[in-house]
């Protein structure tokens, strides 16, 4: 009931509540509950599935802490893939300390929604994609070596050597979504530039589509159809000037 009704309170007052404070908040409650699920499955062993939910949830909702800070605080793109980064690492180390698998796979779920939020920003700001890239690169680098130690060294965790699998998992989708990225930029660089012909105003070509003739008036203004008035077969009066050779006659 209580829980219930904290929730009902923050629903009311979330509109008035300011971005800033929405952001912080979700960052506390994310690391509380990391927090608590890795101290439940440390003291009590027979609740690792509690334990590890917990800790998944507040993994999970560290991401999304990340984005809506890109989104409502216009926090930068670097930054948010650094903080990304380094959270998934805290998650590994999390899941390393408590022996979870769970959170481990949240870490990996986490990286791949990191390499989509790179792809997303690459696309909308073309110019930050060589540096967003490049720490997409660093991050699946560092990914590697900290997954092949864990499964050296974890041996209280359960699946560990399926981790730099993960590790793989993650650098095949990050390179199937930088390749596009950099197709386009080769054709962009090698598409040649059109020059502007000189003269050639959007004015001029108005007043030429004007000059068209168009309708019967235009065309008896220009003498078009002249030539059937001169050769009347219903016996109109030939046009002054015209040769006529009953007159020599």
């Amino acid at each position: 009931m209580v829980l219930l009704a904290a929730v009902s309170l923050i629903a009311l007052a979330w509109d008035q509540i300011s971005d800033a404070w929405k952001v912080i908040g979700l960052a506390l409650l994310s690391l509380a509950m990391v927090s608590a699920g890795t101290t439940l499955a440390e003291n009590r062993p027979r609740q690792q599935i509690a334990a590890a939910a917990i800790t998944g949830t507040g993994g999970a909702l560290g991401f999304v802490t990340i984005i809506g800070a890109v989104l409502l605080v216009d926090l930068q793109t670097s930054v948010a893939i650094a903080l990304m980064a380094a959270w998934g690492f805290v998650l590994l180390l999390v899941s390393w300390t408590a022996g979870q698998f769970f959170t481990a796979v949240v870490s990996a779920l986490g990286a791949l929604v990191t390499v989509g939020f790179a792809w997303v920003q690459a696309n909308a700001y073309p110019g930050r994609a060589a540096l967003i890239w490049a720490l997409v690169n660093g991050y699946l680098v560092a990914l590697a070596v900290v997954s092949a130690l864990l499964a050296h060294y974890a041996q209280r965790m359960r699946l560990a050597a399926w981790l730099p699998a993960t590790a793989m998992v993650v650098t095949a989708v990050a390179w199937c979504s930088v390749r596009p990225c950099c197709c386009a930029l080769r054709r962009d660089r090698r598409r040649p530039a059109v020059p502007a012909r000189r003269g050639a105003t959007a004015s001029g070509a108005s007043l030429r589509a004007a000059a068209v003739p168009r309708g019967r008036t235009q065309r008896r203004r220009l003498g078009v159809g002249r030539g059937r008035r001169d050769h009347d077969p219903r016996g109109a009066a030939p046009r002054a000037g015209s040769h006529d050779p009953a007159g020599d006659s």
